[in-house]
């Protein structure tokens, strides 16, 4: 039988939804702005060339060009100001078996979710309902994402307005390293399974059944790498499926 997806699968599907329209998006903003240049630089050149040879006493209008070069406008980079307190938090997010940073599993989504978006910003994708539909026993879980970065929060019913803690994490390392994450332990992330379980023989190697050759390596520390062949997600936390 055809296996549910988890919400970690409905993140990837958002993500390439989210950047597909952005990249149309930002081609008709490029194209928008090539467009318009041409017609500023026709109608206003003609113009001061043919008052300029009928007439002499441009001269005092000389004064008035030599104002606005005045750099008025260069004081006002307050954007560097602005830049600083963005600077300012560079705080890195350990990713490990027992959660994100200081923030152990079991913390409040509001605490976790403060902290995350004072270093990345505000969430690149959401979920928010029950995991499994099917499974009465499943709950009410929110899912947020922050670039590579998935977190899951999860209630102790399936009850909306019941509080949501801190429950999992997977990170997508398809697309490189993301600032402000780092893993716990510094794995090798770059080499396939074999090689993870050769480098540490006291973790655990075993199929998913999602695929061939898709494993899920757990590392001593609680620590999951999955993938078909070599990991493609780290993942730490419970494990949000649905059969």
């Amino acid at each position: 039988m055809a296996k549910k997806e988890s919400a970690m699968s409905f993140t990837s599907r958002r993500r390439a939804l989210t950047a597909a329209a952005l990249f149309v998006g930002s081609a008709l903003l490029v194209s928008a702005c090539a467009t318009t240049p041409p017609p500023q630089a026709s109608t206003g050149s003609p113009s001061p060339r043919e008052t300029s040879t009928q007439t002499a006493p441009p001269e005092p209008s000389l004064p008035n060009e030599s104002l606005p070069p005045t750099p008025s406008v260069e004081p006002s980079p307050s954007g560097s100001p602005s830049a600083s307190p963005s600077a300012s938090a560079k705080e890195v997010f350990e990713l490990s078996g027992k959660g994100i940073g200081q923030y152990a599993f079991g913390t409040a989504e509001a605490t976790v979710e403060k902290a995350l978006q004072k270093r990345f910003g505000e969430p690149t994708g959401s979920f928010l309902g029950i995991q499994c539909e099917m499974d009465s026993k499943s709950p009410y879980i929110s899912e947020s994402d922050y670039g590579s970065l998935s977190v899951i929060y999860s209630a102790k019913d399936r009850s909306k307005k019941s509080a949501r803690k801190l429950a999992a994490w997977g990170y997508n390392i398809e697309g490189g390293s993301q600032a402000g994450l780092s893993v716990a332990g510094n794995p090798p992330l770059d080499v396939d399974f074999v090689a993870l379980h050769k480098k540490f023989p006291k973790g655990t190697l075993e199929e998913t059944g999602y695929g061939e050759d898709a494993y899920v390596f757990t590392l001593p520390n609680k620590i999951r790498l999955l993938g078909e062949g070599s990991p493609n997600l780290v993942a730490g936390g419970r494990i949000f499926d649905c059969e």
